[in-house]
């Protein structure tokens, strides 16, 4: 067995191995494997689905009703995500359809509800680790042992997996689209698998499309075509992009941003803040635990040191070299304005996450110089702590225990806003109600889905364009007073009473009926930054509140009360 730690590819390379040594490979992966599933598993359907969530599961009902990503559901809703802002037509446009169509089939198969949502992107979460534990197989045991602790302690790729999102569907693409283009041997199969894992990879996420092509390009530039493997024919590139000039076209003019009011921000930053936002996604890699920089870096200076004795690790270059260009390819496609936040955009950066992982489980090998003794224990302190990442200097954590935090949070869950929230409406609202949920985080989303005989009401400000003529009044600001107000925390009831005023001129009553004593604020998006994996008991129990609000009567709005 080579334990050589300047021979360990971070994506490996393969090696023989007797049969003990199969064994404990086989161990180490299936165990790699339950566990990773019990992580991505367990408790799926605790929480509601948030804003992002409730979006895309909401266009899979519209699929399923209708076989397009319909806005206008047969309950009478719409959804109508700022002002209509995604919408062609009444069909959602803005994003790709790959995880609208995902979740309809989920529904189709076990019925609409919360796990159900995110069932096919944790089993595409599952397919992902799969991947990476058959591509490092024929690794040295020390690193596969290595990257298997890398995998399971990394509590970033369990949250984006666990979403009911394109973030776990795009990644196995990635993925399965690298794995194909680093074992191409002449075979057509494998320019098949990258072709078809390309399509469902655009389907899924544009950006991450061009991303994760500009590495293999660069890649291919550098050294591809350098290995002396069997050249490209007319052929082999039809396969490779005729399938994907065909598929990709079609989805970009039917699911296209260009024609919806998603693309404002492209282009906006100076060239200053280009680099700034480059820098924030180099840094943020490193802040949620993508990989850690430290140890890599470390781990190249002993590797340029030692270059008289050892050869340089070409492999781990290769891939600090491809997550360096998908950050400065999103850093010139990306929509985010640094003035408007302080933190990059990570989960467009989720392309990187496999390769992050094998970086950093490579530089434990590069570091334990080939001692398993010494690189077990350091891959537990990497992956396991938030230490080499500086988790000590974050005022929104401290140093800790990321995985352990997540373990302890998916076995006994938080409490959440919009659960009580819908409950309290199902039990008290008479179906066909009109309620109105001010949009500023996207509140009505969760509640639209989880209390779908409701009708929610005000999502556009006016009629302007000829295509919302035929829809219900109750959808336009003013045209109709909703029957229920709910406000997510007093800046949002702030909101309702400024919307009331200045969208309904006649007097009009809404009494306090209910509030829901609960911290307003969804705490459990996937960015690490903005995750709490603690129960928040420190709040403010008459503002930080969920507050419902009945008509009555005409007259002026009344925000105090007792509830009933």
């Amino acid at each position: 067995m080579n334990d050589n730690p300047d021979s360990v590819p971070c994506i490996p390379a393969p090696a023989g191995s007797g049969t003990r040594d199969r064994r404990w490979r086989l161990a180490i992966c299936t165990g790699t494997l339950l566990v990773a599933a019990f992580l991505l598993f367990w408790n799926l359907g605790a929480y509601s689905l948030w804003s992002d969530e409730a979006l895309t599961a909401l266009g899979g009902e519209g699929v399923l009703e209708t076989g397009d990503t319909t806005a206008l559901l047969k309950n009478g809703n719409i959804v109508a995500w700022l002002n209509g802002r995604e919408l062609v037509g009444l069909e959602i446009r803005a994003m790709p359809p790959a995880m609208y169509y995902a979740t309809a089939a989920s529904f189709a198969v076990f019925g609409v509800g919360n796990w159900q949502a995110r069932l096919p992107f944790a089993l595409c979460g599952l397919l992902t680790v799969a991947l990476m534990l058959w591509w490092a197989r024929r690794a040295t045991l020390s690193y596969l042992l290595v990257l298997s602790l890398g995998i399971i302690g990394n509590v970033s790729m369990f949250l984006y997996f666990r979403n009911c999102r394109y973030y776990a569907l795009a990644v196995l693409a990635a993925t399965v689209v690298a794995w194909c283009y680093w074992q191409w041997d002449g075979r057509k199969r494998w320019l098949a698998g990258m072709a078809a894992a390309s399509s469902v990879l655009f389907a899924s996420h544009y950006s991450m499309y061009v991303m994760v092509y500009a590495a293999l390009f660069v890649d291919f530039l550098v050294w591809r075509r350098r290995e002396g493997r069997p050249a490209l024919s007319l052929g082999d590139w039809l396969i490779v992009w005729l399938p994907q000039i065909i598929i990709n076209t079609f989805v970009f003019l039917v699911w296209c941003p260009l024609k919806t009011g998603t693309d404002g921000n492209l282009w906006k930053n100076s060239l200053t803040e280009q680099l700034t936002l480059w820098w924030w996604h180099l840094r943020d890699l490193n802040t949620v635990e993508f990989l850690s920089w430290p140890l890599i870096l470390l781990a190249f200076g002993i590797s340029v040191a030692r270059i008289k004795k050892t050869p340089f690790p070409t492999p781990a270059l290769r891939a600090l070299t491809c997550i360096v260009v998908m950050t400065l390819v999103l850093t010139v496609i990306t929509t985010q304005l640094v003035s408007s936040t302080q933190v990059a955009d990570v989960r467009y950066l989720l392309p990187t996450l496999p390769a992050g992982i094998a970086l950093t489980a490579w530089a434990a090998c590069r570091l334990s110089f080939g001692r398993m003794a010494v690189a077990a224990p350091l891959a537990a302190l990497v992956f396991f702590s938030n230490l080499t990442h500086g988790g000590m200097f974050f005022k929104w954590c401290g140093a800790r225990s990321t995985a352990w935090c997540y373990v302890q949070e998916i076995l006994s869950p938080n409490p959440e806003p919009y659960r009580p929230t819908a409950v309290w409406l199902n039990a008290h609202a008479a179906p066909g109600d009109s309620v109105y949920v001010t949009n500023g985080l996207d509140s009505c989303y969760p509640l639209m889905f989880s209390t779908p005989q409701l009708l929610y009401a005000w999502q556009f400000d006016n009629r302007s364009k000829p295509q919302y003529a035929a829809l219900s009044p109750v959808h336009f600001k003013g045209e109709k007073l909703p029957d229920w107000l709910v406000a997510f925390g007093s800046g949002n009831l702030q909101q309702l009473e400024r919307d009331i005023s200045q969208y309904w001129h006649l007097p009009v009553r809404y009494e306090l009926a209910q509030k829901i004593d609960v911290l307003w604020k969804d705490l459990y998006r996937p960015e690490l930054f903005w995750r709490r994996f603690e129960p928040v008991t420190q709040y403010n129990h008459d503002r930080d509140v969920v507050l419902i609000f009945r008509r009555t009567s005409p007259g002026p709005m009344q925000t105090t009360g007792d509830g009933s």
